[in-house]
C-alpha cells in the first residue's frame, strides 16, 4: 500500500488542477468565514474574527491531510454546518453554569479533538461500512435542523437580537436600519443565485458576495445615517499553539484532584475558578457532543467520497480516509483551529474546473493559506449582512432534498401501505424539533431511540403473513393426466 496518496503530475494536467484548486479555494474560503463566525458566535463579537481565521485554516489542514495520506482523490474538506452549529450548542450550554468564555472554547476544541481521535478509530476498526448503513431519516433531520438553525441565527443577526433572546420575544420592529440591512442580504442572495445559473464556472457565492459589498459600500457612501450591521471583527491572525490540549489535560488533571479533594468546593485552573457542582454537567455536555461531531463528519465524509467517486470513477479507500480526516481534525483542533470533514459543495466547483486528482486538493489548501495571511485586510471589510446572505444560501443548499420528496409522498398514501414513508417523516420531524427546542445533541439521541424502536417493533414481528391450507385454495397449475 503506498504511503503517499499524491501521485505524479503531467504538465497537461497541471493547469486542470490549479483551476480547480483555485475554484475550490474561493467557495471553502466564504463557507469558512461564515461557518467560523457561528460556531464562536455565542462567545460575543470579540470571538468572531477569531473563528473566521480558525475556519480558514483549520480547512487548509484537514485539506493538506487529506491530499496527502487520504484515501480518495480532490476532496476538499472544511468545517460543516452542523458541526458548527454542535460546537455553537454546546458552547451556549456551557457559558450557563459560569464558564468563562475563554475556558468554554478550550473545551469546545478539545471536544472536537476528541471527535478526530473517534474518526481514527472508525477507520483503523474499518467501520466506513457500518456508518453509511446509520438511518438517513436521522442524518436528514439533522441536516435539516442545522438548515434551520443557521437561518433562525442569521435573521437575529439582522435584527440585531441577542442569541439569549427568542426571535419573537419582543417582537419585530422594521426600521430604516432593518430594511437597508435586509435589502444587502437580498442583494447577496439575488446575486448569488442568478450567477449560478448564467455563470455557472464562477462560483455564485463569490459573485453574491462582491454584489452584495458594493451594494454595503455605496449605501455607506451616500452619507445616510444607517446602521448597515457594520463588517467582520478585526482577524488576528496566529500561527497556533498547543494551548486546547495542554489546557484541557490541565483542567482534567485539576478536575481529578477536587474530586479525590473532597474539601476542594472549587477547580482552580489559571485564573478561572469552576464550582464542583459542576463538573457532572460539563461531561454530560462534552461526551455527547464528541460523539455528535466524531458520527457527523465521518458520515459527510463518506456520502462526498461515494458522490466524488461517481463523478470521477474512481474507487476510494473509504477507512483510509477517515484515518486522514481524523488525524487532520486533530491537529487542526490541538492547534486551536476548528475541524474539517469532506464536502461536496466545495469539491464540486473542484471538479467542473478541472481538479481529478489530490493535488487539486492541495493547491486549494495552499491557497486558502495564502488568502488568509494576505488577504486578511480584505477580508475584514466584507459586511457582517454580506456574511448572513452567504450564510442563507448555505441553508439552503444544506437542505435535505431526500426528506423533500418525502414530503411530497404524504399526501394520498395510506399508513398500511407506507410504514416506512410515515416512519421517516417521523423521524426526520423530531430530530428538526428537538434541535430546535433542546438542542442538535439531544436530537440526533432522539433520532436514534426512534429509529431503535421502529426497528425493534419491526423485527419482533412475525414474518409469517398469512397461512392458506391447500382445501381452502387450491393450485391454479393445471397437469395433464399423466
Amino acid at each position: 500500500m503506498k504511503i503517499l496518496n499524491l501521485g505524479p503530475i503531467s504538465r497537461q494536467a497541471i493547469g486542470g488542477e490549479l483551476a480547480g484548486g483555485a475554484a475550490a479555494a474561493l467557495v471553502s474560503l466564504s463557507q469558512c468565514i461564515g461557518l467560523g463566525i457561528i460556531a464562536f458566535a455565542p462567545l460575543g463579537d470579540s470571538f468572531l474574527g477569531y473563528g473566521v481565521i480558525a475556519g480558514v485554516m483549520g480547512a487548509a489542514i484537514v485539506t493538506a491531510f487529506s491530499s496527502v495520506i487520504g484515501g480518495s482523490q480532490g476532496i476538499v474538506s472544511g468545517i460543516r454546518a452542523s458541526v458548527a452549529i454542535v460546537c455553537a450548542t454546546e458552547i451556549a450550554h456551557l457559558l450557563p453554569l459560569g464558564i468563562e468564555p475563554h475556558l468554554a472554547m478550550v473545551l469546545a476544541l478539545f471536544t472536537l479533538f476528541l471527535g478526530g481521535l473517534i474518526q481514527i478509530g472508525l477507520g483503523l476498526c474499518r467501520a466506513g461500512n457500518v456508518l453509511e448503513s446509520m438511518p438517513h431519516a436521522i442524518l436528514a433531520g439533522f441536516v435539516n435542523a442545522a438548515a434551520l438553525l443557521v437561518v433562525i441565527g442569521q435573521i437575529k443577526s439582522i435584527l440585531q437580537i441577542p442569541d439569549s433572546e427568542s426571535l419573537f420575544s419582543n417582537g419585530i420592529g422594521f426600521g430604516a436600519d432593518t430594511l437597508a440591512r435586509i435589502g444587502i442580504v437580498v442583494i447577496t442572495v439575488a446575486a448569488t443565485f442568478v450567477s449560478q445559473r448564467f455563470l455557472s464556472r464562477i462560483p455564485g457565492i463569490i459573485i453574491g458576495g462582491i454584489v452584495g459589498t458594493a451594494a454595503y459600500y455605496v449605501t455607506l457612501g451616500t452619507g445616510l445615517p444607517l446602521d448597515l450591521g457594520g463588517t467582520i471583527a478585526e482577524i488576528k491572525l496566529h500561527g497556533g499553539s498547543l494551548e486546547p490540549i495542554v489546557g484541557f489535560f490541565g483542567f482534567v488533571s485539576e478536575a481529578v484532584h477536587t474530586t479525590i479533594n473532597q474539601g476542594a468546593e472549587a477547580l482552580r485552573w489559571q485564573n478561572f475558578a469552576v464550582p464542583r457542582e459542576i463538573l457532572p454537567d460539563i461531561l454530560t455536555i462534552i461526551i455527547p457532543a464528541t460523539i455528535s461531531v466524531a458520527v457527523l463528519q465521518s458520515l459527510d465524509t463518506l456520502i462526498t467520497l461515494s458522490a466524488c467517486d461517481e463523478h470521477t470513477n474512481q474507487n476510494s479507500n473509504a477507512n483510509r480516509e477517515l484515518i486522514a480526516q481524523g488525524v487532520g481534525t486533530a491537529v487542526s483542533c490541538g492547534l486551536g483551529y476548528l475541524p474539517g470533514s469532506g464536502s461536496m459543495i466545495r469539491t464540486r466547483p473542484s471538479l467542473i474546473s478541472g481538479g481529478r486528482t489530490a493535488w487539486s486538493a492541495l493547491f486549494s489548501s495552499l491557497l486558502l493559506v495564502f488568502m488568509i495571511v494576505f488577504m486578511a485586510p480584505v477580508v475584514r471589510m466584507i459586511p457582517n449582512a454580506v456574511v448572513s446572505g452567504a450564510l442563507f444560501v448555505i441553508a439552503y443548499d444544506l437542505i435535505n432534498k431526500w426528506s423533500l420528496t418525502l414530503v411530497r409522498k404524504l399526501p394520498g398514501s395510506k399508513w398500511q401501505d407506507s410504514k416506512a414513508l410515515y416512519t421517516d417523516v417521523l423521524i426526520i420531524t423530531l430530530v428538526i424539533m428537538v434541535a430546535l427546542a433542546l438542542g442538535v445533541v439531544e436530537a440526533v439521541g432522539a433520532g436514534l431511540a426512534v429509529a431503535i424502536l421502529a426497528f425493534v417493533a419491526q423485527m419482533s414481528r412475525s414474518p409469517i403473513r398469512r397461512i392458506l391450507r391447500g382445501d381452502v385454495l387450491h393450485s391454479h397449475l393445471q397437469r395433464d393426466d399423466r
